[in-house]
């Protein structure tokens, strides 16, 4: 069999014909004629810590007849259409070969790239780190974006505690009101997004509690919708999507995050190393509990967070480069255990390590490079509630790319103004999973003392043991309560062993081809992709957990003589107690795999004032076996220099979902029983339960989600400062969302029942100066952006918490804490601005950054605090009430110690606003102003 059939239809063979048909279309065409063949400057490998200086503080041309000439060799972004520089839409991504050609250099941030890219942001290296929090996430840096949502005021539970203190993952975003994990995160053209499902439907607390606990035996903890998790020190550009997206762009209900990281540099050699440090003595601790009190005494959480990244790069020869980057963050904090394990102290760390080798080779027929990286991210947590329980949560990804750029030179036509044709391919394998690996696949819950109060009696115990005695003490007689009108019991309960490991994951292989050019009046843009992705769910091993135990006195069903006999080699009898349950969770291993095809083609054409894009997107699963045409349409009329105005209708499909597939038929975890005879002969004999039960999620015949999307865009050239303003009208109709119901005991199903309406006006503005003809001030450059949204939608999620122990009462209704997102939107917060302010000082020696988020006032829900029962179940009470207007602040200062030294301080929330989400006495610190440390070195 051939390795082209061996890799999987419909991967295997259209990569094959792809790499063996590429670069014979280009083979009379040298590396050095394909446009954009060479990098932008500020594209050129970065290193890591380095600010450059000069590259954020510029403008854009302002001269109409060059950035026409740019437009004419442009093949990137779908058509620049007549993406002239006076309409300020002149975009590294997107028309990225013309910015290659253009003698200008670009703003920091740039707002569009094409003309009707109008819900396109483009983001330089430092315009991305100014904005982020310090501490390497390059998430972060979207906080305060338009239409972007992070923040969750509705939040009761917001306190942090050391294990969230030191969790490196990439913050979670909503993006036009969509789900966190409903977003297309794209790493070098490739998405990188969580087909398995990021949200489990099991009843799940946070590994994070702090109030003891166990976690759930069938949840997967540490699920996340991306896969790499990319350091904000190794990119090269970041580009936001939020609306009227190319034809290019789809699997996404939200919006597209594309992370391009720096490219070999091909000038000269490049080397950087930085370092970072944070800790609690960094921090502000801020008391958000509903009365700002701390009756339970609780200490702020201890933590230390320290950052290592280097990048060294460098041209081998003229054609041939290679750049290689390693970062690694690590965490640790401390926890005390529980007064029955002697308040003993633990240790929890974490490590979140990114590793990176890329190399560019041109040649006669083309440009090739190679990509490969690995995402290494682990933490541990441990249990305050057992002796050695500890889970490691761990994600790790590898990453690799073959990609392919040549022009083709040979098609061209005259008559139709065909000409400047690349071909771009690119053939790439992705492997992930998430791990929850703990110390052991057994576990015992003994009882060391049994105690019992009469009524109007004293404390008095009925059962003892020192077999745990070095380990496991009994709480004390006066915390175990006094009413007098009833009998009261307590038992001390000693835990020992582990939980068992699960694992998810998922691996993606697959081939991409891209065709662009100019043709008639502007360009064109035909492509296509084809992947397979195999997605796993398991556990490995059984796991058992003795949960109940019978003991030889203190017991009705005790002994008569007061000791067990038990079967030979049993660890779970001694003649004290033995273990009368079990419960054994089965091992299990459940797979599936989606095969997919996506399509697009897209026209952009210019004449004179008139300019309109329109494209058509093809997506197609074998899962739910639909055939999807999602539309795309822009026209933007230009009726004087320096505005335009643009319309447009886009349709957009979610990406391919395993979510039900991988949990469907996980067994559920079995509980056997076992007696012993009067004379306290144990049985060695388990008796299992009647029914073998699993869990049903059922997932065919399903449409797949969408939105419908309306847009409005006014961009002005602003003719005082010579900014770019930009104002948006955005309005998505969702329709055919999954949502959850019940087909039965122990049954969910999927269903297309879930809608959801989002509708925002946006304003930006953007500013930047260079070379400032001042004896202090070289540079300076501000942003600003604000936005109001309103939005509605049926379900939270694709899965409802159904097994929740946990209700809320709201206008005479009840709601489970995921399908509450009904009422408070998802992370909603109507009216947002933010803003950043930049400036470089002598000569470049000193850099201040300011990037700031102000939220207005207005209406929300809360927890009251009040407990009542409803529908025969406890219920929290919610209730509305005015949420106060919040305002955060953030400073990045970088100063250049010599030529090749420089630290770098960054000090979030300067007035240590707290904002309006509570906490809970359990919890009840909040992070307030923070310090970052930063030092490093560039060559």
């Amino acid at each position: 069999m051939s390795k082209c059939v061996a890799a999987g239809f419909p991967v295997g063979v259209v990569a094959c014909v792809m790499l063996a048909v590429s670069p014979a279309l280009a083979q009379d065409n040298s590396a050095s004629e394909i446009p954009g063949s060479e990098a932008p400057a500020q594209q050129q490998a970065t290193p890591a810590g380095e600010v450059p200086l000069p590259d954020l503080v510029v403008s854009t041309s302002n001269k109409p007849k060059k950035a026409k000439k740019a437009k004419k060799q442009s093949t990137g972004g779908g058509g620049s259409g007549s993406a002239d520089a006076d309409e300020g839409v002149l975009a590294s991504q997107g028309s990225g070969d013309a910015a290659a050609s253009s003698d200008e250099p670009l703003d920091g941030v740039v707002l569009g790239g094409a003309v009707a890219d109008t819900g396109m942001t483009v983001f330089d290296t430092r315009s991305v780190n100014m904005r982020t929090d310090g501490g390497g996430d390059a998430n972060t840096f979207m906080r305060n974006l338009p239409n972007v949502q992070y923040q969750n005021d509705a939040n009761d539970n917001a306190g942090i505690n050391g294990y969230q203190a030191i969790d490196t993952r990439p913050l979670l975003l909503s993006i036009n009101g969509a789900q966190t994990y409903e977003n297309n995160f794209i790493v070098n053209g490739v998405s990188t997004n969580n087909v398995t499902g990021a949200v489990d439907p099991f009843n799940t607390d946070a590994l994070n509690s702090d109030t003891g606990g166990n976690p759930n035996l069938n949840s997967m903890y540490g699920l996340h919708p991306q896969t790499v998790f990319v350091p904000s020190d190794f990119i090269g550009t970041a580009t936001i999507i939020d609306s009227n997206a190319s034809a290019e762009y789809g699997e996404f209900l939200g919006g597209v995050v594309i992370y391009d990281l720096a490219r070999p540099p091909t000038d000269r050699y490049r080397a950087s190393l930085s370092y970072r440090r944070h800790t609690h003595e960094m921090v502000d601790y801020l008391n958000v509990t509903p009365t700002g009190t701390n009756p339970l005494g609780k200490t702020a959480p201890k933590f230390t967070q320290e950052s290592l990244a280097a990048s060294i790069g460098a041209p081998i020869t003229t054609d041939l480069s290679f750049i290689v980057q390693a970062s690694r963050k690590t965490g640790d904090t401390t926890r005390q255990k529980q007064y029955t394990y002697f308040n003993g102290v633990s240790t929890e760390d974490s490590e979140n390590i990114f590793l990176r080798f890329a190399t560019e080779l041109k040649t006669d027929i083309g440009r090739f490079t190679f990509d490969t990286s690995l995402t290494d991210y682990q933490q541990v947590w441990t249990s305050m509630s057992w002796r050695d329980m500890e889970m490691n949560v761990a994600t790790r990804t590898s990453s690799t790319q073959l990609e392919y750029l040549g022009a083709l030179t040979n098609v061209a036509n005259e008559n139709i103004g065909l000409n400047n044709v690349t071909l771009k391919s690119r053939v790439y394998y992705n492997d992930s999973e998430t791990l929850n690996e703990t110390n052991s696949n057994v576990a015992y819950s003994w009882i060391a003392k049994r105690r019992v109060k009469p009524i109007n009696g004293t404390w008095g115990e009925t059962f003892s043991t020192e077999d745990y005695a070095d380990w496991c003490q009994s709480d004390p007689i006066s915390t175990l309560g006094t009413d007098p009108t009833r009998q009261l019991s307590n038992n001390t309960v000693c835990n020992i062993g582990g939980y068992g490991n699960k694992e998810t994951g998922q691996t993606d292989y697959g081939v991409q081809a891209q065709l662009r050019g100019n043709i008639f009046l502007g360009n064109f843009l035909i492509g296509g992709e084809a992947k397979t992705i195999d997605g796993r769910r398991a556990r490995p091993d059984e796991f058992v957990w003795y949960t109940s135990v019978r003991t030889s006195t203190g017991e009705t069903q005790s002994p008569a003589g007061g000791e067990f006999f038990c079967p030979a080699g049993d660890d779970a009898c001694t003649s004290d107690q033995y273990g009368r349950i079990k419960t054994v969770s089965p091992a299990f291993e459940i797979s599936e795999t989606v095969n997919a095809l996506h399509g697009y083609a897209e026209i952009d054409q210019t004449l004179g004032w008139f300019n309109v894009r329109a494209g058509t997107r093809l997506d197609y699963e074998d899962y739910f076996k639909n055939v999807n045409i999602a539309p795309r349409l822009a026209a933007t009329v230009s009726p004087f220099d320096g505005i335009s105005l643009t319309g447009g209708y886009n349709r957009y499909y979610i990406g391919e979902t395993l979510y039900y597939a991988l949990r469907d038929s996980q067994p559920y975890s079995l509980a056997y029983t076992r007696s012993h005879t009067a004379n306290g002969t144990v049985s060695s004999t388990w008796t299992p339960p009647a029914t073998i039960r699993r869990y049903g999620f059922k997932s065919l015949n399903l449409d797949t989600p969408f939105n419908d999307e309306y847009t409005g865009t006014l961009r002005v050239r602003d003719p005082l400062l010579n900014g770019n303003a930009r104002l948006r009208y955005t309005e998505r109709h969702g329709e055919d969302l999954f949502t959850s119901a019940s087909c039965g005991s122990n049954c969910t199903t999927l269903t297309n029942d879930g809608e959801s309406f989002y509708r925002s006006v946006t304003a930006e503005y953007t500013k930047f100066w260079r070379d400032l003809p001042t004896q202090y001030l070289n540079g300076a450059g501000f942003t600003v952006g604000a936005t109001w949204s309103e939005q509605n939608i049926s379900r939270g999620t694709y899965v409802d918490d159904d097994e929740s122990d946990v209700f809320i009462l709201y206008k005479g209704q009840s709601y489970t804490p995921l399908s509450f997102v009904d009422v408070t939107g998802n992370l909603d917060i109507p009216v947002r601005i933010g803003g950043t302010l930049s400036t470089n000082w002598f000569n470049n020696m000193l850099v201040v950054d300011l990037s700031a988020g102000y939220n207005l006032g207005y209406q929300g829900v809360y927890d009251t605090g009040t407990n009542v029962m409803f529908n025969d179940r406890v219920h929290d009470v919610y209730d509305d009430r005015k949420f106060k207007a919040v305002l955060k602040v953030d400073l990045a200062a970088y100063v250049a110690v010599t030529e090749q030294a420089y630290i770098k301080a960054h000090v979030n929330n300067i007035f240590n606003t707290p904002g309006n989400a509570i906490a809970t006495y359990e919890n009840p610190w909040m992070i307030g102003r923070s310090f970052w440390l930063e030092s490093g070195l560039r060559f």
